[in-house]
């Protein structure tokens, strides 16, 4: 349906504009002298607010031919023909409404309508075709631009949905469980190792909240994070967990989205370091060219272990976050290569936050 008849106050506010548009006709002609003002204004008015809804019809042809997908040449083809046609037909109504004046003796008191040629209606309601489809074409872009505003505050919607789902993920109960468990262990054997073991873990749950709320943080922040993380981890893993820690200078200051290296890292530990008697090395990369960013987790795991049912989650809620933030322009990886797992991102480098 026509914009226009699904809302009657832009109907309204579009009928006004012709009225004027009438009122200004059937000035002009009485003032040329042909026509007393009220024989003007029955005859024009009536014949200018049918041609409004005429014009309507050039939304249709709008939409059927795009000004980006149309040829200028089909384009003055088209309306060259739909303004002939429907300025024909506005000519056959005005000689009817002629027609019904004259036998009606409307005018019998001054000039007799017929004296006026409504042949001389044809140019002028091409002109106002052509301007009415100008307008239409304009009304279509700001309502594709709309389109395109609503369709990208959906989608950031959806990526502040997917992260608030994502850090509803972060914080594994697994995890927690296991940390409360070891500093329970800790309070009666390192009652110093429970202290710094308690105040890791809350630090890390502060920084979750603070740096979970922002759009994008800086790689440097978001290593931070993780790296907080993996101090809790090495305190109940001990000896059987090391870090390694292999970024670039510049890729430090790349913006990433929040907790975005936390399903990894998790991941690396739960699936990996945790299933290994000996333990093994978690290694974090990250390096920059001028137009991406890349980063890397990888860990050592046991070829051996059944897989777990629960694995892979996290990384598939990276893989949409990412999706969802940057399109086609990030990916998310992963790679086993015989007793070693390696998950990596690649997304556009940038220092700035996004808008």
């Amino acid at each position: 349906m026509h914009p226009l008849l699904a809302d009657m106050q832009k109907l309204g506010l579009y009928l006004i504009a012709w009225l004027i548009l009438s009122v200004m006709f059937a000035a002009f002609l009485t003032l040329s002298g042909g026509m007393e003002w009220y024989h003007a204004g029955t005859l024009v008015i009536p014949l200018m607010l049918v041609y409004s809804f005429i014009c309507l019809s050039a939304w249709y042809v709008c939409r059927s031919f795009p000004l980006k997908s149309t040829s200028v040449t089909q384009l003055l083809s088209v309306f060259v023909i739909t303004a002939a046609v429907s300025s024909s037909v506005w000519i056959v109504l005005g000689n009817v409404w002629l027609s019904v004046l004259d036998q009606t003796g409307l005018f019998a008191a001054g000039t007799n309508p017929a004296q006026f040629e409504v042949r001389q209606l044809f140019g002028f309601g091409v002109v106002l075709y052509l301007l009415a489809a100008a307008t239409h074409y304009i009304m279509i872009t700001f309502e594709l631009s709309r389109e395109a505003e609503q369709r990208a505050l959906h989608a950031k919607l959806h990526a502040n949905e997917a992260e608030l789902r994502s850090l509803r993920a972060q914080i594994d109960p697994h995890f927690l469980f296991n940390s409360l468990s070891s500093i329970s262990t800790l309070i009666t054997r390192k009652p110093d190792d429970a202290r710094e073991m308690c105040l890791t873990l809350a630090e890390f749950l502060r920084k979750s909240l603070q740096y979970g709320a922002k759009e994008l943080i800086s790689l440097d922040e978001e290593l931070s994070l993780s790296m907080r993380y993996l101090q809790i981890e090495q305190i109940r893993f001990g000896s059987r967990l090391i870090v390694r820690e292999e970024v670039a200078p510049e890729a430090r200051a790349c913006m990433v989205p929040p907790l975005i290296l936390q399903p990894l890292i998790e991941n690396a530990v739960g699936h990996g370091i945790a299933h290994l008697l000996d333990g093994g090395t978690i290694t974090i990369r990250a390096g920059r060219t001028p137009v991406n960013l890349t980063i890397s987790v990888e860990n050592p795991f046991d070829a051996d272990k059944p897989a777990s049912r629960g694995n892979g989650l996290g990384l598939d809620n990276v893989r949409k976050r990412l999706r969802t933030l940057y399109d086609a322009d990030a990916t998310l990886t992963v790679s086993d290569a015989e007793t070693t797992f390696t998950a990596g991102i690649v997304m556009p480098a940038s220092e700035v936050s996004l808008k």
